[in-house]
């Protein structure tokens, strides 16, 4: 799309831009900061040192295909090595050496992960951003309260609350309510300082007439531990933002609570109850952050095993195979398998619980416009709380859903200036047996085809002119296409077409207009038994012949064979058109064996299928 006089051109990213961007953040930053974070190692003489070089670590190219990691139910990875070195002392010598750390899962053209042959998608997780938030909430007696609240990086969360007799208290990591004068004494704040640097030193003067009332000595401790020895750190998102919001004028470097972050937040609390600024919507997605999984706390082994690859592979073994944000990948059809990878959640750890969650969190905010679709959700528990990025959605520096502007190619142009309303592009192509280009489109259909990773795509144009399983020859032009056209006709008969159903023609089932081709795959392992490992054989005793017709010398269906229901390693009707037999060594010089066997199946569209998805499921009938 140009704009007037040819000034500039918007183009749409790439559908699964999200997912690389995220996966090099990860690489170029998040890695090498949780490497930074490796203490150094001394000898109980302190003579020798062992510390990591960071600048230097490598991630090895994989030695085995992203097809054979498929085909062998292998994890796609890379070696991540880093060099080390044992610094003596008393000489300034130093001995180095480049030490495997562990395998890291890499990310394919698909913008997803391999992980035990399956294709996995870490969709991102919408949390509460780090940061300082004022707001207010009704008691029991429909008055006002005011609160302050800081979401740290490390340490939990802080909350000040101004009551109706204008006095402040703390909470910590959501425990015991206490006075701001015990927190603050407990941060390391003698009573002058305190008065000294507030703006409304008769809050604190309030709590000394008569002491506190919930004070304890045991926590009194447990906060001069939290603030003293394990350190209170907001990361460098929450100061920046405490120090523009509260106007201070603390170093970006140091990210740590401080008495006088705290004092200045007592003051704007106070005067929010004023009405000196504006409350903060919680809601608002620019109160939001995304992550994608939650591993970087446990990413780097402990000095007790320190050369040992055990730590970082376990770790992201657990994370693909048991965290909910790390999914297998959709691939009923490219289209599908796009907007599983742009799925957003505010499920998950540290998230919300859908049983729970109120309806002004699942609600429209105006705040999604360009940034969230918010019609593609799920209907029931999770009505509101999964949903899919918009296509222009981003997410910035700063881990939050940015706005959903173009990129103009002419750098003159200010981005807010061009915005695209629609795209033109060609059409895809899926599995029915026969298809056609579609009369209605949505202008996303060959950006969806190019993202998806599934076609191969051609170096110049051409028409094709020979295909076979190892070869296509084009010359000249051609166009995909997606589906087919039908005729709609919205209307009552005979009391069908009502609810969730639709009538359709005899001819769509019997002239194969919405005939497709499903593959299926069935798998059998062998396990060892109290009689001794199992074996895979050509005869089975007890069976009639014609049972294992399709099977080979070695007890396996043959290529190409036609099966039914009933016979032997499969378990459907259709042709098999792939077999694989994966042979791995076992203990006692012995092979586990297992066998996988996909079967094409074709079919018809019968009642209950469903043929609509966007407002409600349609099923033909």
């Amino acid at each position: 799309m140009f704009r007037g006089g040819n000034e500039g051109m918007s183009i749409i990213p790439r559908l699964n831009h999200i997912q690389f961007e995220g996966f090099c953040r990860f690489i170029d930053l998040r890695l090498t900061e949780e490497l930074y974070k490796f203490p150094k190692i001394e000898d109980t003489d302190q003579e020798i040192e062992f510390q990591l070089f960071v600048e230097t670590y490598q991630l090895v190219e994989p030695l085995t295909k992203e097809r054979d990691v498929v085909y062998e139910s292998l994890t796609y990875s890379s070696e991540l090595y880093v060099s080390t070195g044992f610094i003596w002392k008393t000489s300034k010598d130093m001995q180095e050496q480049t030490i495997f750390i562990g395998n890291i899962p890499l990310m394919n053209s698909l913008g997803t992960s391999i992980v035990n042959g399956l294709y996995q998608i870490v969709i991102n997780q919408i949390l509460q951003s780090l940061d300082i938030y004022y707001w207010s909430e009704l008691d029991h007696n429909e008055i006002s309260i005011y609160t302050d609240t800081i979401v740290s990086d490390w340490g939990g969360r802080l909350e000040l609350e101004i009551d109706r007799k204008a006095r402040i208290w703390a909470r910590v990591s959501r425990k015991q309510k206490i006075s701001i004068l015990v927190l603050s004494s407990a941060m390391g704040s003698n009573l002058r300082e305190i008065l000294e640097n507030v703006c409304y030193p008769e809050i604190f003067l309030s709590f000394l007439n008569g002491g506190d009332p919930v004070f304890s000595e045991s926590l009194y401790k447990e906060l001069q531990k939290k603030f003293f020895q394990q350190r209170c750190r907001l990361g460098r998102i929450v100061r920046r933002n405490i120090n523009r919001r509260l106007n201070l004028d603390i170093p970006q470097n140091n990210t740590f609570l401080l008495p006088q972050d705290i004092l200045a937040a007592v003051d704007h609390l106070i005067g929010m109850k004023s009405g000196m600024d504006i409350l903060d919507d919680m809601n608002h997605l620019k109160n939001k952050r995304t992550i994608c999984g939650a591993i970087r706390h446990k990413l780097i082994p402990t000095p007790q095993n320190l050369v040992t690859s055990t730590p970082v592979t376990t770790t992201y073994e657990s994370f693909f195979g048991l965290h909910p944000l790390s999914q297998v990948l959709d691939q009923t059809n490219p289209l599908i398998q796009i907007v599983h990878g742009r799925k957003s959640s505010y499920l998950g750890p540290g998230g919300l619980i859908g049983r729970i969650a109120s309806f002004r969190i699942r609600d429209i905010h105006p705040s999604h416009y360009g940034r969230i679709f918010p019609i593609d959700t799920f209907e029931g528990i999770n009505v509101g709380l999964i949903g899919s990025l918009a296509i222009h959605a981003r997410i910035n520096e700063y881990y939050m859903v940015a706005a959903g502007n173009s990129l103009a190619l002419n750098q003159g142009i200010q981005e807010e200036q061009v915005v695209p309303a629609r795209y033109r592009q060609e059409f895809l192509t899926i599995a029915l047996e026969q298809s056609e280009k579609c009369i209605v489109g949505t202008g996303l259909e060959r950006q969806a085809a190019l993202d998806s990773g599934v076609p191969v795509i051609a170096e110049h144009e051409g028409k094709i002119v020979y295909t076979d399983t190892d070869k296509i020859i084009l010359s000249g032009s051609e166009e995909l296409a997606l589906g087919k056209n039908v005729l709609v006709a919205y209307m009552p008969w005979e009391g069908y077409n009502s609810e969730d159903t639709v009538l359709i023609s005899e001819r769509l089932v019997y002239g194969d207009i919405y005939t497709s081709f499903h593959i299926q795959k069935y798998e059998i392992q062998t396990h060892v038994t109290s009689q001794g490992p199992e074996r895979i054989i050509n005869k089975i005793p007890h069976l009639e012949a014609h049972l294992l017709r399709n099977l080979d010398k070695n007890g396996i269906v043959i290529l190409g064979s036609w099966v039914e229901v009933g016979d032997i390693l499969v378990g459907g009707r259709g042709r098999v058109i792939d077999v694989q037999w994966i042979q791995k060594k076992g203990g006692f010089s012995y092979n586990l064996e297992t066998v996988r066997v996909y079967i094409s199946q074709k079919r018809e569209i019968k009642v209950g299928d469903k043929v609509a998805g966007r407002h409600g499921n349609k099923v033909p009938s």
